[in-house]
């Protein structure tokens, strides 16, 4: 065998092993939404089925609307809830846990939304405020009846504490 040969064997060996794996498919599941939503998120709740949060941005209008759709796990339209938020609040934030899922929405101005949804009944309960200008949320915990906001402001920190049930707010 010359040395010509000897190069042969790896570049052969490579080749057919690669050939010789198997193909692995995956299943692809894809859901008609109804009028011009766009999908933002999916919040999965296990065996019962799952939450999917779309939103939709309508010609000349200062709202963009957000809609909550409960789906079975046999991908049957439950129900569904839809919000308006201003145009300008971004989701920033959010929290989820088995009974709640909480959307933290905000502008360069520091106007806020928090949204919460009752996963069981899609009940909704949303307060507004203000946090200093260009605060940039990074992540929201909830406890109990509070919303911890870690937010980061001209290169410093800042904890900010929301009932979000009633919109109470501490710095």
């Amino acid at each position: 065998m010359t040395v010509n040969h000897l190069y042969y064997f790896p570049i052969l060996f490579l080749f057919w092993h690669t050939s010789s794996g198997q193909a692995s498919f995956q299943n692809r599941i894809e859901l008609e939404q109804t009028r011009d939503l766009s999908y933002e998120k999916m919040i999965l709740q296990g065996s019962e089925g799952f939450i999917l949060l779309s939103k939709s941005e309508r010609e000349n209008s200062s709202f963009r609307e957000w809609t909550f759709s409960k789906y079975t796990k046999s991908l049957e339209l439950e129900q569904s809830q839809s919000i308006e938020i201003d145009k300008k609040l971004e989701l920033s934030a959010s929290y989820i846990n088995e009974e709640q899922s909480h959307y933290f929405f905000s502008d360069k101005k520091g106007n806020y939304e928090l949204i919460s949804i009752g996963i069981q009944e899609l009940q909704i309960t949303r307060v507004n405020g203000v946090i200093p200008k260009k605060a940039e949320a990074q992540e929201l915990e909830i406890i109990g009846n509070l919303a911890f906001l870690k937010t980061s402001y001209k290169g410093s920190e800042f904890l900010y504490i929301i009932n979000w049930k009633n919109g109470k707010q501490h710095l």
